[in-house]
Parts: C-alpha cells; structure tokens; sequence
C-alpha cells in the first residue's frame, strides 16, 4: 500500500520571515505519517525548516501556489486542514489529506478598495427587513430571560440583594438626568 504524500514550501528557519518570498525556499514531499509532516502542520517547524506554505495534494499545487494576503478565516481553515488531514491519514483514509488541503488554500486580495465595499454593505443591512427581525428576536429574548431569571429569584436572598441594587441604580439614573437638565443651556 502507497503512502499518502504531502507538499510543502519550506525555508531555511535562520532566514527568518518577512513580507518578502524567502530566498531559500524548496519544495519537499513527505509521506504524511512522517514526523516531519505532524511538526509542520503542529507548529511549522522542523529541523532548521520552516513551513512557508502548505501542505498541498500535490506537487504542482505547490508550484503554482502564490503567497498573498489572508484572512482569518483562511488562517484558521489552513490550521484546521493540517489537523484534519494529519487525523484522517492516521485513521487510514487516503482522501483525507487531499479533501483537507483544498481547505487550506488561500487566495490574494486583487484589490484593496474591495473592503469599502463593506461600508456599503452595513447600511444595505439596515434596510434589511430580516436584520430587524434578528434585532427584535434578540431583545424578546432578553426580555424573557430577565422576567425568567427575575421570577426564579423573587423572593430569595438573591432577589432582595438585586432588587437594592436596582433602587440605588434608578435613584442614580434621576440624578443625573436631573443634572442633565439643569445643566443643559436654554434659550
């Protein structure tokens, strides 16, 4: 039975990383059930070498694989595809590095004039029948839960510390507004 094998780019870790392509770098194979394979997709790292970009399902994917900008979300996939893949060619599934590679590949920002295009997005959202719906279902059910949780503890020592905590607040709050007021100028 073949072993399952893994690319990745890899760079001298004396280099260290900046914002520019590693001028060191290789391309290597590894079966996924080598040491090598669990330290770079664990923590990058591995005898000197350190994990550019990877691991990919093949080795032109790694060739053709461009460095760019990514988000979170890619971040978090790429990790998650190295664990996921890690797992299932330990459990013997020979799919399961390929299906959680594709996972992990990230794609560059073609523009950076993109992200206004969210600015536009929030206000298209405030139009948005269901954004209200959301907001109205969010403050029944806070609703709910103080009348539950203010039910369950009427009565109890609980109750009668929150009930002199919430006289003191609304003497407060009738303070300032009282200053509020006063100090407000008029015409």
């Amino acid at each position: 039975m073949a072993t399952q094998q893994a690319w990745f780019v890899i760079y001298p870790a004396s280099e260290g990383i900046s914002n520019a392509v590693p001028a060191n770098q290789k391309i290597v194979e590894v079966p996924v059930t080598s040491a090598q394979y669990q330290a770079w997709v664990s923590n990058g790292s591995y005898q000197g070498w350190q994990v550019y970009m990877g691991p990919f399902a093949t080795q032109q994917a790694a060739q053709s694989a461009k460095p760019g900008a990514i988000s979170v979300g890619t971040w978090v996939g790429a990790t998650m595809a190295g664990i996921l893949g890690g797992l299932g060619a330990a459990a013997g599934n020979p799919q399961a590095i390929q299906q959680a590679t594709s996972v992990g590949t990230s794609t560059a920002v073609t523009n950076p004039l993109d992200y206004l295009k969210d600015i536009g997005n929030f206000f298209d959202k405030l139009s948005d029948p269901h954004t209200w719906l959301r907001l109205a279902e969010f403050a029944v059910g806070g609703m709910l839960l103080y009348l539950g949780l203010k039910t369950a503890f009427q009565g109890t020592g609980v109750g009668n510390v929150a009930k002199t905590g919430t006289s003191e607040a609304k003497k407060n709050t009738k303070r300032v507004a009282k200053l509020a007021i006063d100090f407000i100028p008029r015409p």
